[in-house]
């Protein structure tokens, strides 16, 4: 008499969301220790170690409701090479956001970017920075 096979059943635990655009180039700083990703109409600064998410950029002009504005999708993305902490990102709908990655104090904790800057002016997307 033979036993049949056992298989283990494998349980999803959780779901991260969208980790990266198709479209977009993934950028790793100059330490190798952070890769940057275009997801969606947001940026995220992951630690290439642990896997972890530490930065969360997403652009700071939303509807009245709260949510995000159609069409702003990532579509490239540059670090300053002078200024390390400054991530430059071009969007579908023409637009250049400059936001600076926190390292300190409260914005660090919550994970999210202060945007210094919006540069509106492209009438179609943007499709590289220097």
């Amino acid at each position: 008499m033979s036993l049949g096979k056992t298989y283990y059943r494998y349980v999803q635990r959780s779901t991260c969301g969208v980790v990266a655009s198709p479209g977009v180039d993934i950028l790793y700083d100059a330490t190798g220790t952070l890769a940057l990703t275009g997801a969606l109409e947001q940026s995220l600064a992951w630690n290439v170690r642990t896997g972890e998410r530490i930065h969360l950029c997403r652009p700071s002009s939303t509807s009245t409701r709260g949510h995000v504005i159609p069409g702003t999708q990532v579509t490239v993305q540059a670090l300053s090479p002078t200024q390390s902490n400054r991530l430059a990102v071009g969007y579908e709908d023409g637009g250049v956001r400059i936001y600076e990655l926190q390292s300190q104090g409260i914005s660090a904790v919550s994970g999210e970017c202060r945007q210094i800057v919006h540069l509106p002016g492209h009438r179609a997307a943007v499709q590289s920075l220097a």
